[in-house]
């Protein structure tokens, strides 16, 4: 997509519905940021704060029609929220009563709701609380409440109406919540109980608006089935750790030339592709999003590489360490 002038990279943190406008920032060497809204049309443009200063800016989220984009802004000490639409320019989002900054970092489909996060800062400058918060188009904060009492909470990102809020708890545990006016700030593990869905074992985790078992294979076909059911009501992806643990339990390093010349025990590559291959299978019959972690062999790519070209909502990435060792 390009960069701004004077910048030298850029990262995209949202997109419209239908993809023709994405949103996010801009950045040089020196760890600056400028938002910005890019189309095929006019390609990366800088958002226009018009007089409102802005020393370091991010856009985070975007509507469904491209019209409307949220973000933070930084103006000498100040951090607030944001709200941009073309024709109204840029709306700062103040924190909640005695809070001393905001960041919005999500925004509802329809452009109504903007959710984020308001902090307050000690005497040095720490955070001393962060609270979820949704405003409205008015700019009015409604502070979302906490799970536990003194955790940190942020409000990632809304349904298309911004009745349900979706975000993280950090404070006796780390939790994916659902946030609803009815009934309040709860554990997401809880609603998803109460849909039917057996969580056993299971501790969602929330980054962006998806679920993980975070670093455990879901070994139960019904299981990672009814994730991707519940998973496609909100609209977010599955992660995978994609194992399967009895043909890996025990091992070493990756079965082959190596580990047996080693005396060591091999975990074989069909041990991976095996669970890719069930669960592509799962997402395919579920309509759901589904995401790969860290792939790590050819033939896993090529099963990715098929699905996608089927259309199964299928995505994945891998870390260095995977292809260099």
């Amino acid at each position: 997509l390009g960069v701004l002038p004077e910048m030298t990279g850029s990262l995209a943190d949202a997109v419209s519905a239908d993809g023709a406008i994405v949103v996010g920032s801009s950045f040089d060497d020196a760890g600056d940021s400028k938002a910005f809204r890019w189309t095929e049309v006019t390609g990366i443009e800088e958002l226009d704060f018009g007089l409102q200063p802005s020393d370091k800016s991010r856009a985070f989220g975007v509507s469904a029609d491209g019209l409307a984009v949220v973000g933070s802004n930084r103006s000498g000490p100040e951090d607030r929220g944001f709200h941009w639409t073309h024709s109204q320019g840029v709306q700062l989002l103040d924190p909640l009563p005695g809070d001393s900054r905001s960041a919005a970092s999500g925004i509802s489909a329809d452009g109504s709701v903007f959710v984020g996060e308001s902090v307050s800062l000690d005497g040095n400058g720490n955070p001393v609380s962060r609270r979820a918060v949704r405003w409205n188009g008015g700019g009015v904060a409604q502070d979302l409440g906490t799970l536990f009492g003194d955790d940190f909470t942020v409000a990632i990102d809304a349904s298309t109406d911004g009745s349900v809020i979706v975000g993280m708890s950090q404070g006796k545990e780390e939790l994916a919540f659902l946030w609803t006016e009815n009934d309040g700030m709860r554990p997401l593990v809880e609603v998803l109980m109460e849909a039917g869905l057996d969580m056993t074992g299971w501790d969602l985790r929330v980054y962006n608006g998806a679920i993980s078992d975070d670093g455990s294979p879901v070994m139960s076909a019904e299981l990672m089935r009814r994730a991707l059911e519940y998973s496609k009501m909100v609209d977010v992806p599955v992660i995978g750790h994609e194992e399967d643990n009895s043909m890996t339990e025990g091992g070493d390093i990756n079965e082959g030339l190596v580990s047996t010349s080693l005396g060591l025990h091999g975990m074989p590559s069909v041990a991976e592709e095996i669970m890719i291959s069930r669960d592509i299978m799962l997402a395919e019959y579920t309509g759901a999003k589904f995401h790969v972690a860290h792939i790590s062999t050819r033939k896993s790519v090529e099963l990715v590489r098929q699905a996608k070209a089927k259309g199964v909502r299928v995505t994945a990435e891998v870390t260095p360490h995977h292809f260099t060792l």
